[in-house]
């Protein structure tokens, strides 16, 4: 019962993840029509589109860290791979990502926001295992499953509230 838990919070995380960088949390067909229609290809790593006015914009980098990092915690509680293994994996999900933005016209391809993604989630793999190193793997994952699960339907409640207050 606990891997199928573990891995229902993972795959939900995978679609939420898609939903927000793919389709910007669009909920509204003219939501999405509003981000269509926009191809645009950064290949120069934190060139031009990571500048606001000239000055470096921080806040998207910290993001993109943030919002990969539980895909490095969740894979490693659900996949028994190398830690190679999971970089590549994570690092794939972000050049999947951003190639579909491009194809599908919906928003920027940067190459600073791959690199940034998988910053984030080899952090995450580099947090679990340092709490690997403290606590008995079985115990981390359970606490860190129920972690997860209360966040994420945190953050279902506030999207659900958020939609409710627009309407």
């Amino acid at each position: 019962m606990q891997e199928k838990l573990q891995k229902l919070l993972f795959y939900c995380y995978l679609i939420s993840l898609v939903w927000i960088l793919l389709f910007k949390m669009s909920i509204s067909g003219d939501d999405l029509r509003a981000i269509m229609g926009t191809r645009y290809l950064n290949l120069i790593p934190f060139g031009e589109p990571t500048k606001v006015n000239g000055t470096f914009n921080w806040t998207e980098v910290i993001n993109n860290c943030l919002i990969f990092l539980p895909f490095g915690g969740l894979l490693s509680i659900i996949s028994n791979r190398t830690f190679g293994q999971k970089i590549l994996l994570i690092v794939s999900f972000s050049i999947i990502i951003e190639c579909l933005q491009y194809l599908l016209q919906l928003g920027r391809t940067d190459i600073t926001d791959v690199l940034t993604n998988s910053l984030g989630g080899v952090m995450g793999l580099l947090a679990y295992s340092g709490l690997n190193n403290i606590f008995e793997k079985k115990k981390l994952d359970i606490v860190l499953t129920y972690i997860g699960g209360i966040l994420f339907i945190c953050a279902l409640l506030f999207i659900a509230i958020l939609i409710v207050s627009n309407l």
